[in-house]
C-alpha cells in the first residue's frame, strides 16, 4: 500500500514542478493587449441627422485615421463586443468582406463599431 501512494506522491509533485516550471516560462514572455472602447455607433445614429452617421464622409476619413493609428500596433488578433451564438454569422460575413464580396453599408447593423473598426481593421492586417 505505500508504494502505490508514495508513487502518487511522486507524480503529484512532478505535475506540480511542471505547471510551475510552466507558469514560469509563461511570465517571462510577456503580451501586450490593447483595448479600445467606443461607443455603439448604431445606437448614436439617427436618422437624418448627418453628425450622427458613422457612414458619413467625415467619420469614415476619422475612422481611417483610427484604424491606420491602430495599425501602428500590429494587432495580430481582433476581438470584438458580441453574443457568442453571433459567432459563425459574424466569421462568414467578415470572410466575405475581406474577400470585397460585402460592402458594410448594406447590413442592416452595418454602422455598428464591429464592422466598421474591428472587420476593417483585421482586412487591413490580413487577419483571418
Amino acid at each position: 500500500m505505500t508504494k502505490p501512494l508514495c508513487l502518487r506522491r511522486k507524480f503529484s509533485l512532478f505535475i506540480l514542478l511542471s505547471t510551475l516550471q510552466l507558469l514560469s516560462a509563461a511570465q517571462q514572455t510577456k503580451t501586450q493587449l490593447l483595448i479600445l472602447g467606443c461607443d455603439h455607433f448604431s445606437q448614436i445614429y439617427k436618422k437624418g441627422i448627418n453628425h450622427t452617421d458613422v457612414l458619413s464622409q467625415a467619420h469614415q476619413q476619422d475612422l481611417k485615421q483610427l484604424i491606420t493609428r491602430i495599425q501602428a500596433y500590429k494587432p495580430d488578433l481582433i476581438a470584438v463586443e458580441a453574443l457568442p451564438g453571433t459567432q459563425d454569422a459574424l466569421d462568414s460575413l467578415y470572410g466575405l468582406f475581406s474577400a470585397d464580396r460585402l460592402r458594410l453599408d448594406s447590413l442592416e447593423d452595418g454602422r455598428s463599431e464591429i464592422y466598421q473598426v474591428g472587420f476593417r481593421l483585421a482586412r487591413q492586417l490580413h487577419l483571418k
